[in-house]
């Protein structure tokens, strides 16, 4: 066995036999931990033996004083042994091992093991100025001196330091990595000025050329450092642009580089250097308002969430809520170059949701897709006018386009100028109320005017008021299949719609639609605002409202938030709301939502607890025994029995909020307040403490 001197992860291989007989020993009659290891290198005292182990890694690995059974079947009695490097140091001739085991009554035979001197070639001076050269089959270097190079090669001068030549089919020098991490090449530069790699091509011969591979291997890969060291750095060395490029076009092939090559950041910084440069087109300008470039805060981003043709986040973009509303929302899909354009109505910052005023329709997009968001009023931009007349096709623009805070802006900017029609006033019909008095102001005719539409602003007085003459109405407004006949909203303190009835005829006589449409709609345009206020005077009711054949006289229907569908508020004597029943309909008809709406909810205005806010003969009371659904004690304190029988008690709170039964039975004289009711009539029995209210009584 050779090895040379300093080697590492030595390993031996030995034949073990029983000694009883000289045949194989295999772990079927021996124990690994059994066998001692011991090494004697020449000239030097026999060093301590060490005790086996198992160790891991089977045959490829090296374990110190590892023993390990190659193949009992195959080579029975074959053992790897792996021994400490110090046995093989530099410094001895030779190596004698030894295996041992006489607990198993085993043994193996001594192997020697020469150990070669590495061979050192010093520097010239000792080969007698003389340049050594060396042919060598093979050659394997390795430093003795920790943090010293293995091999170090100086050129002189124009020397080179290594000049390799490859053969006819074969490379001059080829270097691989190691099995994980180890580089096949690492290069520093020593000094403030010197390359770690220099590579001059000669000729028309390139200084590095690289072929990458047959699938997906590189022909070069740069690496940069995990702070912020590039991975190339290109450095001009001398001349000018024109003879002495670092990378000319002309060693660029045609589309070698593409758009999916180009990191986003490259793009951006193209873009802020021409935008940074006043002259950047070879001394001609930007035009700001031909090429937009200059100027713009055009947000570039890509979709995070996509939640609907009109709606998704942004992965990048402004924290502000509406920061890009009124701009340009230019989409590019990730997987092709289809582009569709749309209008940005609402942008939250929080959650940098986008909402878009309609489906752009053009594709679907989804996340991963290519966001441009612009500033409306740099899109199209020509002269000092956003967009010219001339670059809209006819009707390309109808009212459905228009969002109503664009009509609004179009109709102050009309009332805010004195002469917006080419120079002309506006009629003082627009600026001014216009009175439409008596015929006699009319030559004599009544005045008759068909409206489209019209609006009335009014912050102080009414915006209509309509009066009708004897039996006229002031207004008939009849709704459309299922429009308003009538939606007024009043401002400050003026009214929306005042209007003054005849002697016998109605201050307004309202039909509603054929299908859905009301005769009335009314809004509360403020917190305590009321969307209609009727007013009695004298004997007279504030309303009026008699129910059709089927139909109700008044229907109320709360709009959400806590608003009141109808607030009726008495004053002094006279009732807040009177309902009198026809002869087979209802005075009042409640009816409670389809979940858990109430059909009538009330609540005491006083410190009272509870007022009788319902008729005189009400009485309170609370539950004070639970009991059952039928059975229960209350706080009544009514002495006679069946007071209150046939009565209606009603559960104002708690888990029978709401629900009612007919009391079939009162104790006053036993169990004061005790109630018997219907059967079926509850569905659980009351939870103590529940507020009830006790209504009608066969006896007074």
């Amino acid at each position: 066995m050779q090895v040379t001197g300093g080697d590492t992860n030595v390993a031996a291989y030995f034949m073990v036999r029983n000694a009883a007989d000289g045949t194989a020993a295999t772990n079927a009659t021996v124990t690994v931990t059994n066998f001692d290891l011991q090494y004697t290198r020449t000239l030097a005292a026999a060093n301590a033996k060490s005790d086996g182990i198992v160790g891991t890694g089977g045959a490829a690995t090296h374990v110190d004083n590892k023993v390990f059974e190659i193949d009992a079947t195959s080579s029975p009695g074959l053992y790897l042994v792996c021994f400490v490097d110090g046995a093989f140091a530099a410094g001895a001739a030779e190596v004698h091992l030894a295996l041992t085991n006489p607990t198993d009554s085993v043994f193996a035979e001594v192997i020697k093991c020469q150990i070669d001197t590495p061979v050192i070639l010093a520097n010239n001076t000792l080969h007698g100025g003389a340049a050594t050269r060396v042919v060598l089959d093979r050659l394997t270097i390795a430093s003795g001196t920790a943090a010293t190079p293995a091999v170090s090669i100086t050129g002189n001068t124009t020397g080179q330091g290594v000049l390799c030549i490859g053969g006819a089919t074969s490379e001059g020098v080829e270097l691989r990595g190691g099995a994980t991490s180890g580089s096949a090449l690492r290069l520093f530069a020593d000094g403030g000025n010197d390359h770690g790699f220099e590579c001059v091509g000669d000729g028309s011969g390139a200084g590095i050329h690289s072929t990458g591979g047959g699938t997906t291997g590189a022909g070069m890969e740069l690496v940069g450092g995990a702070g912020s060291g590039d991975c190339l750095t290109l450095t001009l060395g001398g001349g000018d642009f024109t003879t002495n490029d670092i990378i000319s076009s002309l060693n660029i092939a045609a589309n070698a580089i593409g758009a999916s090559e180009l990191a986003t950041d490259a793009v951006e910084e193209i873009r802020d250097a021409i935008l940074a440069d006043s002259t950047p087109f070879n001394g001609a300008n930007v035009d700001a308002n031909n090429l937009l470039l200059k100027g713009l805060n055009v947000q570039h981003t890509t979709v995070n969430v996509y939640t609907s043709q009109t709606q998704f986040t942004l992965v990048a973009g402004a924290t502000d809520n509406d920061a890009y509303n009124e701009y340009v929302c230019v989409i590019t899909k990730s997987t092709g170059s289809q582009t569709q354009t749309a209008f940005v109505t609402d942008y939250v910052g929080a959650t940098k949701t986008v909402f878009l005023l309609a489906d752009p329709a053009i594709f679907t997009f989804a996340a991963g897709d290519l966001i441009d968001m612009v500033p409306a009023t740099s899109v199209g931009r020509h002269a000092n006018n956003s967009i010219i007349a001339t670059s809209i096709a006819s009707d390309a623009i109808d009212a459905d386009a228009l969002a109503t805070s664009a009509v609004e802006e179009i109709r102050d900017a009309i009332l805010s100028d004195s002469t917006p029609f080419n120079g002309a006033d506006i009629d003082e019909a627009i600026s001014a109320p216009k009175i439409l008095a008596n015929s006699a102001s009319h030559g004599g005719a009544a005045a008759v005017f068909t409206f489209d539409r019209m609006i009335g602003v009014s912050t102080s007085s009414h915006c209509v008021s309509l009066t009708g003459l004897v039996a006229g109405a002031g207004l008939i407004a009849t709704g459309g299949s299922i429009g308003d006949g009538i939606r007024s909203i009043g401002g400050g303190a003026g009214s929306g719609f005042l209007v003054t009835g005849g002697a016998t005829g109605h201050g307004i006589n309202a039909t509603g639609g054929v299908d859905s449409g009301n005769a009335i709609r009314a809004f509360a345009n403020g917190a305590n605002d009321a969307a209609i206020e009727a007013i009695g005077i004298g004997t007279e009711p504030g309303i009026l409202a008699t129910g059709g054949a089927s139909g109700h006289g008044i229907s109320g229907v709360s709009g959400g938030g806590g608003g009141h569908g109808l607030s009726v508020t008495g004053a002094t004597t006279g009732s807040g709301f009177a309902a009198f029943g026809g002869p087979t309909g209802h005075g009042v008809l409640y009816t409670g939502g389809g979940t858990s709406g109430d059909a009538m909810s009330l609540a005491a205005t006083d410190a009272g607890d509870p007022p009788n806010f319902l008729t005189p003969g009400a009485v309170y009371a609370t539950v004070t025994s639970a009991g059952s659904a039928t059975v229960f004690n209350t706080s009544l304190t009514e002495g006679v029995d069946d007071f209150y029988n046939d009565g209606i008690v009603v559960f104002l709170d708690l888990n029978l909020k709401g629900q009612q039964a007919r009391i079939v039975d009162h104790d006053g004289t036993g169990t004061v307040g005790e109630l018997t009711v219907a059967a079926s009539d509850l569905n659980a029995a009351p939870t103590n403490g529940s507020k009830i209210m006790v209504i009608g009584r066969a006896t007074a």
